[in-house]
């Protein structure tokens, strides 16, 4: 089954959103991305049993290990873990 979506729904999920993410020193960092990505965030943590802190968590681990931005460690880690969920799940 093939599923489609209209290129209004694609423009969407490609618009930009800042929500605020909590840091280790308890400051709330704020992180703009597009709404896909806060979409895939939110997935990860109502379906998967992530929280915000240990994506951060795992950002940050990332930004260290790969000197990116926490920005751009942060869209990576999470389309690796939701790519990595949707391959379990026999989906990708």
């Amino acid at each position: 089954m093939s599923f489609f979506i209209s290129e209004k729904d694609t423009e969407a999920y490609l618009a930009l959103e800042t929500r605020k993410l909590p840091m280790p020193d308890g400051t709330m960092q704020p992180l703009t991305g597009f709404k896909l990505m806060w979409r895939s965030v939110d997935y990860l943590i109502l379906t998967a049993g992530y929280s915000r802190k240990q994506l951060v968590q795992l950002a940050l681990i990332n930004t260290k290990e790969t000197g990116h931005s926490f920005e751009e460690s942060f869209n990576n880690v999470i389309a690796y873990i939701h790519r990595e969920i949707r391959k379990q799940q026999g989906i990708d």
